[in-house]
C-alpha cells in the first residue's frame, strides 16, 4: 500500500465516533448497540466500544473509543492494554505493539508519542488498533482473534469486546495500537453515527 492511500483510511477510523447522548444524570454516553441487552442499570464506566473496521490491501484498522460516563474527570496516559482472545475466550499467542509503526509506516496521527489527556465528563478518547492478514508462513495455522480483552490502561478494569468480523492476523502474530488521544467536540457531535461492536462483560 502506499502512503498516499493513509489520509483516506487514517480519515475513516477516526469517522468512526458517534455524538454523545445526553443522560438525566448530566453524563454523557455514547449510543449503545441495538444488539446489546437491555438493562436499567446505567453501563460501566468508563465506556469502551469500537468502531467499524476500515481496510485496504492487506492492512485493516478500526477504531476504539472511550467515554468517560462518570460525573469526575477521568486520566488517560499511554496506550491501552489490550489481549487477543479466541471465540472461547481463551488468550491467543498473538502480540500487542505499542505504536503502529512497525505495521502501518506513515499512518497519519496514530504513530506520535503518546500524552497524558484528563477527559472531562462525557468526554471521549480513541485510538486505532491496526493489523494485517499477510499469510506467508505455512508453518503455521491462520489466527483470527474473535474476541479482544480490552483495559483503558495497563492495570485497570478489563471488559471483553466482539469485533464484528474478528481481527483476521494471517501468520503475523500481533497487532498494534497507537496511543490514546482526545476527541475533538466537532468531531464528537458529529450528526453520522456508526453501530458499536456488541460488548461483551467478562
Amino acid at each position: 500500500m502506499t502512503r498516499r492511500a493513509w489520509p483516506a483510511l487514517a480519515a475513516l477510523v477516526l469517522a468512526g465516533c458517534s455524538p454523545p447522548l445526553s443522560y438525566a444524570d448530566g453524563a454523557t454516553r455514547s449510543d449503545p448497540s441495538p444488539t446489546a441487552s437491555a438493562s436499567s442499570a446505567a453501563p460501566a464506566c468508563p465506556l469502551l466500544e469500537l468502531g467499524t473496521v476500515n481496510a485496504a490491501m492487506s492492512l485493516a484498522a478500526q477504531g476504539l473509543y472511550l467515554t468517560n460516563c462518570s460525573g469526575t474527570p477521568y486520566t488517560l496516559d499511554g496506550y491501552p492494554e489490550i489481549r487477543a482472545l479466541s471465540a472461547r475466550g481463551e488468550p491467543l499467542d498473538v502480540t500487542m505493539i505499542r505504536g503502529t509503526g512497525s505495521i502501518a509506516p506513515g499512518m497519519p496521527g496514530h504513530d506520535r508519542a503518546p500524552e497524558p489527556i484528563v477527559l472531562q465528563p462525557g468526554e471521549r478518547a480513541q485510538t486505532a488498533v491496526v493489523w494485517r492478514n499477510t499469510y506467508d508462513d505455512v508453518r503455521k495455522s491462520p489466527v483470527t482473534a474473535t474476541r479482544l480483552e480490552v483495559a483503558p490502561q495497563p492495570g485497570r478494569p478489563a471488559v471483553v469486546l466482539t469485533p464484528e468480523a474478528g481481527l483476521d492476523l494471517g501468520s503475523t502474530g500481533s497487532f498494534a495500537v497507537s496511543p490514546w488521544r482526545a476527541v475533538p467536540h466537532a468531531a464528537a457531535s458529529a450528526t453520522s453515527r456508526v453501530r458499536p461492536a456488541p460488548r461483551i462483560s467478562r
